[in-house]
């Protein structure tokens, strides 16, 4: 799922529940969980790996620019809830984005320098990590975004 999925759901997390450590592995193990619903994926720009930054050229304008601001939105979402949240939870609240997120690192790390997934969620993730390229493989992440908007709003207001 894109990253914002991950991160506001992490925040989700971090927002109803208050045990740091059940947070952390919640948000973590629920990054999984909502991998094996088929999404759809980026593809990983194989010719930076291969020729850095000049790999750019002839991509898909569109799609560079997705994977550039999705993050960069999912992130401002996720940190001005944190500014304006319940002050008691920011803690828990930026550990649930963090280790929503933090599976991802692993496949950066792994697409980028070869580094290995940790066992056993590498061998987890490639079996059950389904893709889709058509509007069903949208609407569960924009499904995931809208009910975890609608839960930091909530408790915003409550």
């Amino acid at each position: 799922m894109v990253t914002s999925a991950h991160l506001m759901a992490g925040v989700v997390i971090g927002t109803f529940i208050r045990d740091p450590v059940k947070v952390m592995v919640l948000s973590f193990l629920l990054h999984y969980v909502m991998d094996f619903i088929p999404h759809r994926a980026q593809r990983p720009i194989q010719s930076v790996k291969d020729k850095g930054i000049k790999g750019l050229r002839g991509q898909s304008k569109r799609e560079l620019a997705i994977k550039s601001l999705e993050p960069l939105l999912g992130n401002f979402v996720v940190w001005s809830y944190l500014a304006f949240a319940d002050p008691t939870l920011r803690a828990t609240i930026f550990l649930g984005g963090f280790f929503g997120w933090f599976p991802d690192l692993f496949v950066f790390l792994e697409w980028r320098w070869g580094f290995p997934r940790p066992w056993p969620f590498g061998i987890l993730e490639k079996k059950f990590h389904k893709h889709r390229s058509d509007f069903w493989g949208i609407a569960p992440q924009i499904v995931v975004i809208i009910i975890c908007a609608a839960l930091m709003v909530m408790h915003l207001y409550k």
